[in-house]
């Protein structure tokens, strides 16, 4: 995580120092500027050429701002910058008397009020968080789809789900995966579509609603895992449009949201295959591959080959790897070939953590 810190008085050079130093025992990345007016005084860097746009290079490249000031100064800097909920950094403001924090932007998706709750109890100052969920203590989907790696398909969905756990109403709950832990006050768990639920929350990498009748409620909100890991083989300088048609259609035959795919994994010979480094770049998907031996090692019932095994070194690449890249997990979709492309499909044993 990067953290950028921004001060505007002595007092609060000192506190930028004390949250810095925090962040970065904690193996977080944290950067402390000031204003240019007092760059050399306090020994930091500037925020230039001016905090409009030093806030602006911020939002685009940090993943949390402290602001150390007035509230005011905050909401002007970022208010030309913010865009939406799932995109926007998380702000905090800590007043230079280092009395009050404030979750300001990005308390759920951004990870403002856990931030907030963190540097308040170290720095010995009030924690302030509005969000209706955490004061009224009611699950907040969109924190716990952050805490669980998911991606939230519907945003505007996310909102309504919230809004009738605040309102007191029932909300269905449903997951492909098992779930650990209780769930907590308000949802309720379904195994199949219930009728008497409008509204609900579905947990999986499988498409839901297809058809439409099957959907497990009459609205569902799809929380999708980036869990998955492809793994592929490939020939020498594959162009990356046919590994990407490859990687496509083995996730559209069997259903699978593209949003669950974590990474690609492969054997060490083609860790510098430039149609793969492409396609995971493109994808921001991360991109892992293992030496023969490791791969050659793990037990299971993989689709052999003894021309692969001749090339190389490892008698199944793309299920080997899958399998590999997901910590010994489950083999979902065997060896596929297409336009000479194998590809596989694995995860790990995930599970819907409410702990």
């Amino acid at each position: 995580m990067k953290i950028s810190i921004i001060c505007f008085s002595r007092e609060g050079a000192a506190l930028a120092e004390r949250a810095a130093s925090f962040y970065k025992n904690t193996g977080r990345e944290a950067a402390v500027y000031t204003s240019s007016n007092h760059a050399e005084e306090f020994g930091m860097m500037a925020a230039e050429p001016d905090l409009k746009t030093w806030t602006k290079q911020q939002f685009q490249n940090a993943d949390a701002i402290l602001f150390i000031g007035a509230c005011g100064i905050a909401v002007r800097a970022i208010a030309p910058w913010i865009v939406s909920k799932d995109r926007d950094p998380a702000v905090l403001v800590l007043d230079d008397g280092g009395r009050f924090l404030i979750s300001l932007l990005s308390g759920h998706l951004g990870g403002a009020n856990a931030l907030t709750e963190e540097l308040a109890a170290k720095l010995g100052a009030q924690p302030v968080v509005t969000t209706a969920t955490d004061r009224k203590g009611i699950w907040a989907v969109d924190s716990w789809a952050k805490k669980n790696g998911c991606c939230i398909m519907d945003m505007k969905l996310a909102k309504e789900v919230s809004a009738r756990l605040i309102h007191g109403e029932k909300v269905g709950f449903y997951s492909q995966f098992p779930i650990l832990g209780n769930l907590p006050d308000g949802l309720v768990h379904v195994k199949e579509r219930d009728e008497d639920l409008p509204i609900g929350v579905a947990v999986g990498i499988q498409k839901f609603g297809i058809p439409k009748e099957e959907n497990i409620f009459e609205r569902t909100l799809e929380l999708v895992p980036r869990i998955m890991t492809i793994g592929m083989g490939c020939r020498k300088n594959t162009e990356k449009e046919t590994l990407e048609r490859a990687a496509d259609l083995c996730l559209e035959i069997h259903g699978f949201y593209r949003e669950a795919v974590k990474q690609i994994a492969s054997v060490d010979l083609k860790k510098e295959e430039p149609g793969l480094l492409q396609l995971c770049k493109e994808r921001e998907w991360d991109f892992v591959t293992y030496p023969a031996q490791q791969l050659n090692a793990l037990e299971g019932d993989f689709t052999k080959s003894g021309f692969v095994k001749q090339v190389a070194g490892v008698d199944c690449v793309c299920e080997r790897a899958a399998v590999c890249a997901s910590d010994g997990g489950r083999l979902l979709v065997k060896k596929s070939i297409f336009q000479g492309v194998t590809a596989a499909i694995a995860v790990p044993d995930w599970k819907a953590n409410f702990l």
